[in-house]
């Protein structure tokens, strides 16, 4: 009984010793989150994870982000993969962990991750997708607003266009803005900048080039030369704006009959008219973006059997000037009008050089006040806005005719100098921008100047004045100044100039054939004008020169010289236009020269 006590009390014992040896096992944390970044921002950090591959004995109830320096934490549920760290300081760089925690408590931290926060830039970021469509003088530009307003809403933006730095402003809401005030034909390209309270953001790409254009102009300057049942009608060709002219119509009225050339063309015949019946013509031009304007209405003429010679005349010498104006320009369509006296020819000498490059008549009236007619002539001719030029001084044209073309909305140039020599010099250098080629003839008469004139206006040169058979001192500083080519014309010239290449003949009319010959060749047509007096012949040679011949000189009879050249161009020249009434050029000479072309 004792023994079994003993043995009792042993296992007892035994378990004791078991029990107290082997205690229970603690419950498992979870695993440390994986796949940690961070994303800065204003005095913050945003971090993200991925859950860890174990959740330990039981589930996440819990994770929490570390930031250091500074033990900064966030603490987000479980079904959360990220939190955002604030109070954060910009510009310092911090070290972030993340871990998990479940019952049985915190798991161990993540790979760290660094990221610095940063204040957000105050003006918006810059726009994207910048595009660009062209309009006439304008283009229509849409953007997609930047990624980033900035520290507060976008304002407006600003669209600039390069070159030339034109801009639009539209509202913050806007996607698209119109810029007016291109120039047609110019590439252009265009930025977009947001602007908010803080200020403009950066500018964008620049969008794609577009090039601005619109309907052609209208053409202007029409000259008519008459067939049998048909009229040719020649231009001067419509601005293009931008976009290249692919064709013009010439429109006859009355009967509406039309005749189109393609491309550039300036010159279309309309058939199938009536002979005898007066007809006007319009012209219009096409281009890609469409139909322009009508030219102004030309003058009437009536087809049929024509005569090679013209003679344009009026009751006087001013009235001569008119004729030609009207003859060669429609109304509205001179750029500018040249004004000389119409008592004598020493201003005017250099004149028609002068008109021609700028695109107007040479008209006469009496030095102290502006002949009526004349002033109508001007006013039909040229649009209020224009310039006239005026030659000479004010014993040439006085002051009060200067003051009436300005209060009639005319600009007013005048080139005047000493003397005639000193303001052909003017002419040379203001009006023509000191030409390369200088056409030198004697200033104390007119008839080589004549000839002169509208060889200068063919080749683009000016016409300077020597003094007889010497240089008067303005003319010789000019030519020191400004080196180039220059033709001596005629004999009192050659002799003041002999440096020059001389044109020369043995008297007037020769002189007139050989400037002809040097500076002419294959035109349609001539100007004939009285070599013996000189107020038709003045505006003749600006009329002559614009329809790209020569003028030629005739006395009260035919000059043997002048029919053997009319003769040797037979082959070319269609017409004669010969200046002046009977008076001037008798009406034997006039067919003298109808039967030397004809």
């Amino acid at each position: 009984m004792s023994a079994m006590r003993s043995l009792t009390a042993l296992v007892g014992a035994l378990a004791i010793t078991v029990l107290t040896a082997a205690p229970a096992l603690a419950a498992a944390v979870p695993g440390p989150p994986t796949g940690v970044s961070a994303l800065p921002g204003n005095a913050a950090v945003t971090v993200s994870w991925t859950a860890p591959a174990s959740s330990g004995d039981s589930p996440i109830v819990s994770y929490s982000v570390t930031a250091n320096p500074g033990n900064h934490k966030a603490h987000v549920g479980a079904a959360r993969r990220s939190a955002t760290v604030t109070g954060l300081t910009n510009g310092t760089q911090y070290t972030l962990t993340v871990h998990a925690t479940n019952d049985a408590g915190n798991s161990a931290e993540s790979a760290p991750v660094t990221a610095t926060p940063v204040a957000p830039s105050g003006v918006p970021g810059a726009p994207t997708g910048v595009t660009a469509t062209a309009g006439d003088t304008t283009a229509t530009v849409s953007w997609t607003a930047p990624a980033s307003t900035g520290a507060t809403a976008i304002t407006s933006y600003v669209v600039t266009a390069s070159p030339g730095g034109r801009t639009a402003t539209v509202a913050g809401s806007a996607r698209q803005a119109t810029v007016t005030g291109l120039t047609n034909g110019t590439a252009h390209t265009f930025t977009v900048r947001a602007v908010n309270s803080h200020g403009t953001g950066p500018a964008s790409a620049p969008s794609a080039a577009v090039t601005p254009a619109g309907v052609p102009g209208a053409p202007t300057n029409l000259r008519l030369t008459p067939g049998d049942r048909r009229v040719t009608v020649t231009w001067t060709a419509a601005n293009a704006n931008g976009s290249p002219i692919t064709s013009s119509t010439v429109t006859a009225s009355p009967g509406g009959r039309t005749a189109t050339v393609s491309g550039a063309g300036t010159s279309a015949t309309v058939t199938g008219l009536t002979n005898g019946t007066s007809y006007t013509f319009t012209v219009r031009s096409t281009n890609a973006r469409g139909t322009g304007p009508a030219s102004g209405t030309s003058s009437a003429v009536r087809p049929g059997a024509t005569d090679a010679v013209r003679r344009l005349a009026g009751a006087s010498r001013i009235g001569t000037a008119i004729a030609l104006s009207q003859d060669r320009w429609t109304g509205g369509e001179a750029t500018a009008v040249v004004l000389t006296r119409s008592d004598g020819f020493a201003d005017a000498l250099a004149g028609a050089p002068l008109a021609s490059a700028k695109g107007g008549p040479l008209l006469l009236t009496p030095p102290s006040a502006l002949d009526a007619a004349v002033r109508t002539e001007i006013r039909r001719v040229l649009p209020a806005g224009r310039t006239v030029y005026v030659l000479g001084g004010t014993s040439a044209i006085s002051s009060a005719i200067v003051s009436l073309l300005r209060s009639d909305g005319y600009a007013v140039v005048r080139y005047a100098g000493a003397d005639r020599f000193a303001t052909a010099v003017e002419i040379a250098d203001r009006g023509l921008g000191n030409p390369e080629t200088q056409l030198l003839v004697t200033g104390l008469d007119f008839p080589d100047a004549l000839a002169a004139g509208a060889a200068a206006a063919e080749i683009g040169g000016a016409v300077l004045l020597t003094k007889g058979r010497t240089l008067e001192a303005s003319t010789r500083e000019y030519l020191a100044d400004h080196p180039g080519t220059r033709y001596a014309i005629g004999g009192h010239a050659v002799d003041a100039h002999p440096a020059g290449i001389s044109v020369a003949g043995a008297d007037r009319y020769d002189t007139a054939v050989r400037v002809a010959q040097r500076f002419f060749s294959g035109h349609r047509d001539v100007g004939v004008a009285s070599g013996l007096v000189f107020a038709d012949a003045l505006p003749g040679s600006v009329h002559v020169a614009d329809a790209g011949g020569p003028m030629l000189l005739v006395g009260s009879t035919m000059p043997a010289v002048t029919r053997g050249y009319l003769e040797s161009v037979r082959a070319s020249v269609t017409t004669a236009h010969v200046y002046g009434g009977a008076g001037a050029v008798p009406e034997p000479v006039l067919d003298a020269v109808r039967s030397a072309i004809v």
